[in-house]
């Protein structure tokens, strides 16, 4: 038997599968040819994967308890007796808020969202996005109240593809195909990386920043960009708020200092924010430089180097960073804390809600 599925491993490519399936166990995992995206890719990963993870010997079946330095197995109940315990004493003593649930992305299912209501019915601390993405999340949900990235089919449409702190070359085939096709018909390829990534090298630009510096170099590109008129005056009028208090921010800081701060020469910066003005063009930033402090005001700033040049909800334009993983879901299911705060008694797990 032959089943159409998706994958749902912490990957951007959610790749098509046919699964084949014989007397109740999975035989095969291929790519699925019917996929519009992935068009029958698999990585290795997950062609192997029922061999070596879903059947394999040293897969954890058992809930397992430490002892002193050693783990012992212990049976289901125990284990939730335990967890529960633990949670009731600190709702008892501290509040339901003192429990913070984290999850991160080992797969990216439905069923975790059944998590998230759990915690929400507990009235626990809930957190949005990840380590890795959720400062893109929040930066963007701030300028466009809601994160939505172009679809990945829509940087074909892009004059310029600016890659931003990213290596898709290596982490996102799919993409990386999509993007090959893009500058075999003519597109531009920039890369913004401190390292010399397989990307870098495969594009036609490689700007080479110091570490942590996207800040200062999304500055810089955006007053060349206003003092040579290369903005969009409409788009600010009609969308921007707050442009006023953007203008004097550009303003505190010369291109010879952000130049000396990014480690990035004038005559390249130029280049980019010529390059980039000459559009539609797209950004697409990755999880490296959400990694370092006030990350969330470079993504901003990048925000705003697309939104002054009118590239916001513009085909082959935009600002990409990845993708709310559960759009096509119910997320009522997960019942958000102040939907139902005054309608259950959230104090004891042993109660009913």
């Amino acid at each position: 038997m032959k089943i159409l599925t998706t994958c749902t491993r912490d990957c951007p490519g959610s790749c098509g599968l046919t699964v084949n399936v014989s007397g109740g166990e999975v035989r095969s995992i291929e790519g699925s040819r019917l996929h519009p995206y992935t068009r029958g890719f698999i990585c290795r990963n997950t062609s192997r994967y029922h061999t070596k993870r879903l059947y394999s010997n040293k897969r954890i079946l058992k809930p397992l308890k430490r002892d002193g330095r050693q783990w012992k197995t212990i049976s289901w109940d125990e284990a939730l007796h335990v967890i529960s315990d633990k949670l009731n004493e600190c709702m008892d003593e501290y509040g339901a808020e003192s429990i913070v649930y984290y999850q991160g992305f080992g797969a990216r299912t439905a069923l975790r969202l059944l998590n998230r209501r759990f915690f929400n019915l507990i009235g626990a601390t809930t957190l949005q996005g990840t380590l890795c993405g959720g400062t893109a999340i929040a930066a963007q949900s701030r300028d466009f109240r809601r994160r939505m990235s172009h679809d990945p089919s829509d940087h074909i449409r892009s004059k310029n593809i600016f890659i931003w702190g990213r290596n898709p070359a290596v982490t996102d085939i799919n993409l990386w195909k999509l993007i090959k096709r893009a500058r075999a018909q003519g597109t531009r390829i920039v890369t913004i990386d401190p390292i010399r990534t397989l990307t870098a090298v495969k594009s036609d630009i490689h700007c080479q920043i110091k570490p942590g510096k996207d800040l200062y170099l999304a500055i810089a590109m955006a007053k060349i960009i206003i003092a040579e008129g290369l903005y969009v005056s409409e788009f600010i009028e009609k969308y921007a708020e707050n442009f006023d208090s953007y203008m004097k921010i550009l303003d505190e800081t010369s291109l010879n200092q952000l130049s000396e701060m990014t480690g990035v020469p004038l005559k390249m910066i130029h280049k980019l924010a010529h390059l980039y003005s000459d559009g539609p063009s797209s950004i697409i930033i990755g999880w490296g430089l959400q990694r370092y402090f006030n990350s969330h005001l470079t993504c901003r700033f990048i925000d705003a180097l697309a939104a002054i040049s009118g590239y916001i909800g513009v085909s082959g334009g935009g600002v990409s960073s990845g993708f709310d993983e559960y759009g096509s879901f119910d997320k009522s299911v997960t019942l958000r804390w102040k939907e139902v705060a005054g309608k259950y008694q959230c104090r004891s797990l042993e109660g009913k809600y």
